[in-house]
């Protein structure tokens, strides 16, 4: 199934400090579906039940099945994947780019644009901030869930950079690795509460102002694109490793309109 592919290829770049899982979630158009499914689900309603089921089931498979693959991989290749991820990412910024409507954009408009890269571009400034150490308590797991939250719902901001400026990216890496339960199911709790708290805002402000809240989040991709670069002189391989990511993703959206998973 295509949805639970796809599912698995954003728990995999959640994974990846730098690299926005609510991006990629754009990239393989499941994003708006999945606020609206956390939308409705806050007024005890399921939308998209199936396409749901099959997103979690990939991500649930990704997370655990690949965790420690990825740890593995970016500790030795982490330099090239990088550049992969950043092909990938380039698509999903096209995507959203091709969804703004701009016979009704202004000149003003354009300072949402910077306005997000530089909200983006500002979380590199926290990177030392370090809210705990080792052995988080309940409270923080709850907030970092929430942060997750936000990252997940907001394009742009990368889910393991939250959780690395909270000092919890260890931990969590830590008990996926290791099944801790009570941590993972208090984490997910922070993330249920965030999700549910921040979709709905955010489905308000596409549905009131689209184009506004469009071109923020174009700010926010463009911002959070000059943290997946790595440091140093880019070679051919590089290059070629940012056509792969999207080569791979360009295949993936064409299977998508073919095999896409039905309600």
């Amino acid at each position: 199934m295509i949805n639970i592919l796809k599912g698995f290829i954003i728990a995999v770049s959640m994974l990846v400090p730098g690299v926005s899982g609510a991006t990629m979630m754009m990239t393989l158009n499941v994003y708006v579906p999945s606020l609206e499914f956390l939308t409705a689900l806050t007024n005890r309603k399921l939308v998209y039940k199936k396409m749901m089921l099959h997103l979690s089931i990939g991500a649930l498979l990704g997370l655990i099945g690949f965790s420690q693959v990825m740890l593995w991989a970016l500790e030795n290749y982490g330099y090239w994947l990088r550049y992969f991820f950043l092909g990938s990412i380039i698509v999903g910024l096209f995507m959203l780019i091709k969804q703004i409507n701009y016979k009704e954009i202004k000149a003003r408009h354009v300072m949402l644009i910077v306005l997000g890269m530089i909200s983006a571009l500002g979380l590199e400034q926290f990177e030392t901030l370090q809210l705990v150490q080792r052995n988080p308590d309940i409270f923080l797991v709850i907030l970092g869930g929430i942060g997750i939250a936000v990252a997940l719902v907001l394009p742009g901001i990368s889910t393991s950079f939250v959780l690395m400026i909270m000092g919890i990216y260890e931990p969590v890496l830590q008990a996926i690795k290791t099944g801790h339960v009570s941590f993972l199911l208090t984490l997910t709790a922070g993330i249920l509460l965030g999700v549910l708290l921040t979709a709905r805002s955010l489905v308000w402000l596409l549905n009131n102002h689209y184009n506004s809240t469009m071109l923020l989040i174009v700010g926010f991709v463009l911002g959070s694109m000059w943290e997946i670069v790595p440091k140093g002189q880019p070679t051919p391989l590089s290059f070629g490793m940012i056509g792969l990511g999207i080569i791979m993703m360009l295949t993936l959206g064409r299977l998508s309109v073919h095999f896409e998973d039905k309600e």
